[in-house]
């Protein structure tokens, strides 16, 4: 019986130290997350007549990111510390350039301050800004507000339709955690002695 005891007092100290373990990983901001934010991005041509589409994936330097800013030529390049932007379905210019194929960018908030963790292609619109990437010919350049256009301008138009934080997945850490936690929860379930 005694035992039974102890080793019911060693499960449930270390379900309790597990589970605190894991709340403080799950609560404490990833300090990353403060400085860098990743973002998707999407443009389609399908409300300008066209099969044209764009994604891409884009980290911002929040801490550096002029927010608010009224400059409608104002360029955000050194703050974009990674880029990729593919064109499908376009009459020409498809393809896939980075962050070593930028010229440079428009970012213009008009004046507001936007919700970086939101759906920031809506909060642009709202306000009237833009946002606008150049790439080096044969990628494709902003040729009118919000409006990316393939083949270096000569191509497909497209209008951006998501700018928003990307769905993070947790680290394989905080996986690691909680299975751990979960073990010692079963474990100290089936370890508790039976009451007749």
């Amino acid at each position: 019986m005694t035992g039974t005891l102890n080793a019911t007092r060693i499960w449930t100290v270390l379900a309790v130290l597990s589970l605190v373990f894991t709340g403080m990983l799950l609560s404490a901001p990833a300090a990353i997350a403060d400085t860098y934010q990743t973002y998707d991005l999407a443009w389609t041509g399908a409300y300008l007549g066209n099969n044209a589409s764009a994604t891409g994936v884009m980290t911002l330097d929040l801490t550096t990111l002029a927010n608010p800013v009224l400059d409608p030529i104002h360029d955000i390049k050194s703050d974009i510390s990674s880029l990729t932007v593919t064109v499908t379905g376009a009459s020409s210019g498809n393809g896939t350039w980075t962050l070593d194929d930028l010229a440079y960018t428009f970012w213009n908030t008009n004046g507001f301050t936007l919700d970086m963790q939101g759906p920031v292609a809506q909060e642009l619109y709202f306000v009237q800004g833009d946002f606008n990437l150049f790439f080096v010919s044969p990628g494709p350049i902003g040729t009118i507000f919000m409006t990316l256009t393939s083949d270096g301008g000569k191509g497909d138009p497209m209008v951006l339709t998501t700018f928003e934080p990307a769905v993070s997945t947790p680290e394989p850490s905080t996986f690691f955690f909680l299975l751990g936690g979960l073990v010692v929860v079963i474990g100290f379930v089936s370890m508790r002695p039976r009451v007749a």
